[in-house]
């Protein structure tokens, strides 16, 4: 059964920080510990949609949308996922929404250890972080 898998991060951090290291997916690696390489394969237009990577040497990595410094939008074959920002009273919340997974443990785990390493990688306070899965919910991406 595949599933929505869900994730929210809370940063004690400037938007504008959280959203320079996210849209940098090369320098993922440097703070996200599942993220083991990012090797650019195509570039993309100006503000990075249409860019490709290649992940950890295997996992193909397409981004389909960018709204700085609010949203990012990628596929892999098998996943679709959005990362949407915003700014309130001081603090900066990711939340990440990913449609196709079907390992809701791993997925928690890599979440868990992404929050920590971008929290460390800029040197702020993680004030929350959790993830959820529900059923195949297609309203996520309408």
């Amino acid at each position: 059964m595949e599933y929505s898998l869900e994730s929210t991060w809370a940063l004690a951090a400037p938007l504008e920080a959280v959203w320079v290291a996210l849209s940098d997916l090369e320098r993922w690696p440097a703070w996200w510990p599942v993220v083991a390489s990012v090797q650019p394969l195509k570039p993309g237009r100006a503000d990075g949609s249409e860019a490709v990577y290649r992940l950890g040497g295997k996992v193909e990595l397409r981004v389909c949308g960018v709204k700085p410094p609010e949203s990012l939008e990628f596929h892999t074959e098998t996943v679709l996922a959005r990362w949407t920002l915003r700014f309130e009273e001081g603090t900066t919340l990711l939340h990440l929404s990913a449609w196709g997974c079907d390992d809701r443990e791993r997925f928690a785990q890599a979440m868990s250890a992404g929050a920590r390493g971008l929290a460390r990688y800029l040197g702020v306070q993680l004030l929350e972080a959790g993830s959820w899965s529900a059923p195949n919910d297609p309203s996520i991406f309408p």
